[in-house]
């Protein structure tokens, strides 16, 4: 039985207008301080997590771990990212914290 865990990262105001540098930079640090604040950094061997990656916005979905966003919405302004795959800019966040993670699915709600 696999056991859930959560935590909140409000995602600040500069990330929202800023750069797909600064978002994505901003969520790899989040997934970074949960693994710390629930122990799962630095086991050995290090388990490979997933991650189910819950993007509010409007995406052309290719496969079940891809999705090019299509146009920000709910205030959003960051650059950089309309148009580009969001899984992509996460990996590649995610990456440069050599963090254990990989996007296995997107989770999509965006309706209409």
């Amino acid at each position: 039985v696999a056991r859930t865990r959560f935590s909140r990262y409000p995602v600040p105001a500069e990330c929202q207008s800023g750069t797909a540098g600064q978002l994505f930079g901003f969520l790899a640090e989040a997934v970074e301080s949960f693994l710390k604040e629930h122990g799962m950094l630095g086991l050995r061997p290090q388990p490979l997590y997933p991650l189910g990656f819950t993007f509010s916005f409007p995406c052309r979905q290719q496969r079940v771990d891809r999705g090019t966003l299509i146009s920000w919405t709910k205030g959003y302004a960051t650059s950089g990212v309309e148009g580009k795959d969001v899984v992509e800019l996460l990996h590649a966040a995610l990456q440069r914290r050599a963090l254990p993670v990989r996007v296995s699915a997107l989770c999509n709600d965006t309706v209409g």
